[in-house]
């Protein structure tokens, strides 16, 4: 049916029966019309209709099917009644507010179709934002259950939203998701931005979309991709969308230069450009760097760099804040360390990369982030140092761990706002759980601590000019920082969280913050292994919703990582009701002391009788409303994988 044809039915109906027309241009909102809806619609907004127009509705031309329990109008004839609910913002509010109250008790699909209908037509300020947070929910739902019901609802529901939605880079993002995943393949939409798609991708497309390989090579004017056979040809992978999609980034004269192609398979794609380093990233986020090097001698052979990355951290630390003491020397320590390294460093296979934090800008969470960013991006190949110049000290143990600590205390490395409100030392035990990370990789790690933790009574004392770097005693006790992992989206979850919640700050625990709402273009990841690192203990909720859900998983496996580099950090699960043992994800049987299932039985906690069961719809859409979850940034989407070519004139 054309719109031609759609407006035909409409004025012939609305000859023959206009009350029924003005009940179903209330309806047009809806994505699907029942019965009692249909009623309370008309008693509510028509009221001077009588009940032979639900009945003539019912059984019209503008319906596309029904049965005994709803109908749902012809997509043509919606688009054009919805057009006209449009131009009468009193009376579509109206209209959305009585859908709104009929439907509270819909599946979450259904409410989230209809909202993101409501707002596409009204006038409300923030519409954008809050269709593209409604879209983002059914993202994230369609990466958690890629081949569940939410493919195929969507499917449905795309085509039927009103333009100004559908043409939403986010709707197009997910009717591409959708097409791949019934189809198997990526189509890119071609009406948006390099950038847009070089953001979002990493997130939407699968992980196992099969790959291509693609050669790349220097030509005179710039760079080609071709023949991974061809000679002097270096090999890339690419995931297989259509078109093939890479961004190129590269400086000429000083100046950044970026440039997103698409091109595809067997075809010649050249980008114009003069530089000799050259990065490339394709749409997983994966990396690599072409690189020219001018040599004298006659052979065309490439060769593949084996550098070897030594990473360091330095922090020196003079300018205490008050009530600390400065110190002298420890500033121009690190200044001295950094460049003789940096002179004995060089050449290949070695690439020195120092990080230096002085004074102001050694705070423990500068320190501790950029440990963890190294640690993510050191292999086996490389090493790793860190040197700290400044206070050593101690503060006290957490309770439950004193027993293990010498008196109770632990050692501590005072950084530049340790001592400050808020504030706190880097003790030895969070410094050994950060440095694990790179052990975890096989990296070598070598410490200096140019501090003193404890010093003798005969040693120098302030008052004779002459002192020792060794700050006072952490006298404050710090609170045990819980991390509370729970699925969103389910109101007994949420309940039995916010009471947990609550006892904890009452018995004087700390919850570590969030990550509930996350803005666009913000690294989720990073921030939860931010939070996990900063966190004493853990307390994970296990509901039914909690295996279907991607950040409780990612959440599980950080905790349970933090775990095993911390033996010192307690996890405790415990279990909700409907959640199925048998389905315990195996990073918990890692986390759970004890093996056997009967262990593992009695290590979680019931906290209440069984919830409701929710019907076959809730289920297929449970994952849809009250995510948050967010695409990364630009820069840390996902774990990259970097290479590094090279090739020779």
């Amino acid at each position: 049916m054309n719109q031609a044809t759609a407006q035909h039915l409409i004025d012939d109906f609305g000859e023959r029966s206009p009350g029924a027309l003005a009940l179903a241009r209330l309806l047009s909102l809806a994505a699907r019309v029942e019965p009692e809806l249909m009623r309370k619609m008309r008693l509510a907004l028509v009221p001077a209709v009588d009940a032979s127009a639900e009945a003539d509705l019912w059984f019209s031309p503008l319906v596309e099917s029904y049965s005994l329990l709803a109908l749902v109008l012809a997509p043509e004839v919606v688009e054009l009644l919805r057009q006209e609910l449009a131009g009468e913002p009193a009376l579509l509010r109206a209209a959305w507010e009585v859908i709104q109250e009929m439907h509270r008790n819909a599946p979450p699909a259904i409410q989230l179709e209809e909202e993101v209908t409501w707002l596409a037509l009204s006038a409300e300020p923030d519409r954008a934002e809050r269709i593209e947070h409604l879209l983002l929910s059914a993202l994230a739902a369609l990466r958690t259950d890629p081949s569940g019901g939410v493919a195929h609802w969507l499917a449905r529901a795309l085509p039927l939203l009103p333009q100004s939605a559908r043409t939403s880079a986010v709707a197009q993002l997910l009717e591409m998701s959708v097409a791949g995943l019934m189809n198997l393949e990526f189509r890119l939409p071609t009406e948006l931005d390099g950038a847009v798609l070089h953001q979002w991708l990493p997130f939407v497309l699968p992980p196992d979309l099969p790959e291509l390989a693609v050669g790349l090579y220097f030509t005179a004017t710039g760079v080609e991709f071709g023949d991974p056979a061809a000679p002097h040809a270096h090999s890339i992978t690419l995931p297989r969308t259509d078109p093939l999609f890479v961004r190129l980034t590269w400086e000429e004269a000083g100046e950044p230069h970026t440039e997103f192609v698409r091109f595809l398979p067997g075809e010649p794609c050249s980008v114009a450009l003069q530089a000799s380093v050259v990065e490339l990233e394709n749409a997983y986020g994966e990396r690599w760097e072409l690189a020219l090097h001018v040599q004298l001698a006659s052979t065309l052979r490439p060769q593949y760099s084996t550098t070897r990355t030594v990473y360091s951290l330095f922090a020196g630390i003079d300018d205490y804040p008050s009530p600390l003491r400065p110190l002298h020397g420890c500033v121009n320590d690190v200044q001295q360390m950094v460049a003789f390294l940096r002179e004995r460093i060089t050449g290949e296979p070695f690439q020195f990369v120092p990080h230096v934090f002085l004074n102001e800008a050694a705070t423990k969470q500068a320190v501790t982030s950029a440990l963890r960013d190294m640690a993510q991006q050191a292999t086996a190949r490389d090493l790793f140092l860190f040197y700290f110049c400044g206070y050593g000290s101690q503060a006290h143990a957490l309770p439950r761990l004193a027993s293990l600590t010498p008196g109770g205390w632990d050692e501590t490395l005072v950084c530049y706002d340790s001592r400050q409100p808020g504030g706190w030392d880097l003790t030895d035990r969070e410094l050994s759980a950060l440095l694990a990370r790179f052990t975890e990789a096989d990296c070598p790690v070598t410490v200096v601590l140019d501090c003193s933790h404890r010093g003798p009574e005969t040693r120098p004392t302030p008052a004779s000019g002459d002192s020792i770097r060794r700050a006072p005693r952490e006298e404050r006790r710090r609170a045990e920082r819980i991390f509370l992992s729970f699925a969103s989206g389910e109101e007994f979850t949420a309940v039995a969280a916010e009471r947990l919640a609550k006892a904890l700050a009452a018995n004087g625990y700390e919850l570590v913050p969030g990550v509930d709402e996350l803005q666009p273009g913000v690294d989720w990841q990073r921030l939860l292994s931010t939070a996990a690192d900063s966190a004493d203990s853990a307390v994970v909720l296990l509901s039914p919703r909690s295996l279907a859900s991607e950040l409780v998983l990612n959440e599980i496996e950080l905790l349970v990582e933090r775990r095993q580099r911390d033996p010192g950090f307690l996890l405790l699960p415990i279990v909700l009701p409907g959640f199925n043992l048998a389905e315990d994800p195996a990073s918990l049987h890692r986390a759970a002391v004890g093996d056997s299932h009967r262990h593992r039985e009695r290590r979680y906690h019931p906290l209440a009788p069984d919830a409701r069961k929710r019907n076959a719809a809730q289920r297929e859409t449970t994952a849809i409303l009250g995510s948050n979850i967010r695409p990364a940034s630009p820069d840390h989407r996902l774990p990259a994988k970097r290479g590094r070519l090279r090739t020779c004139l």
